[in-house]
């Protein structure tokens, strides 16, 4: 008896091997968007801390050049004050020599007292401004960043929810690829099958 030989069929077809191949392509490039999503998030995140740290540095500096005006005036008034009273005309007098200056009456001294004051109230009135100048651009700036990080972080959210659907949408169509598939494979194979059957069982005419 003669046998008739077969050849086994390649399973799958030429179509479903490219559906799977643009699916995982898109996957691929979904995951990449949302990294990249990601790192832009954290970027913000570190430029405003960093922009608030400047900010609180300038604040503590000027806070510090405030106190060591304020110490060096009173040091500077107690050791005066003290030595003004150990002898006053002696004090004065040794004083005024020593450093090659002029006694003046209390007039005079009242005088230069009050521009000493005006001056004094002129410098502290230039430190608040400063402060209130600083602190204002500070909140500003701070309440701009806000903004754009809560814009940018709702973006991003958007983004990743969007993403998210997207990637859900492609591992369903993958799973439906799948499963047409494995169905189109089994297809071929219960076709190899029966073809392979109908060929085993064809035999010459009149032949035993």
């Amino acid at each position: 008896m003669e046998e008739t030989k077969t050849k086994a069929k390649r399973v799958g077809t030429s179509k479903t091997e490219a559906i799977i191949g643009t699916a995982a392509n898109k996957l691929v490039q979904a995951t990449t968007a949302l990294a990249n999503a990601s790192d832009e998030a954290k970027k913000l995140v570190v430029l405003v801390e960093e922009q608030t740290l400047k900010a609180t540095d300038l604040e503590e500096k000027i806070a510090s050049l405030e106190e060591e005006y304020k110490q060096k005036r009173n040091s500077a008034n107690v050791e005066l004050s003290l030595a003004y009273k150990a002898d006053q005309e002696q004090f004065a007098r040794e004083y005024a020599r020593a450093n090659n200056m002029q006694l003046i009456s209390t007039e005079e001294l009242n005088k230069l007292a009050s521009k000493a004051k005006y001056e004094e109230d002129v410098v502290k009135q230039r430190i608040s401004e400063e402060v209130t100048k600083v602190t204002n651009m500070y909140e500003s700036d701070k309440k701009i960043k806000d903004a754009e990080f809560a814009s940018d972080k709702a973006t991003l959210t958007s983004e990743n929810e969007s993403l998210k659907k997207n990637i859900a949408f492609l591992q369903d169509e993958i799973k439906s690829w799948k499963t047409a598939l494995d169905n189109e494979r089994a297809a071929s194979v219960e076709r190899a099958k029966a073809s392979s059957v109908g060929s085993i069982n064809v035999s010459p005419a009149g032949g035993r």
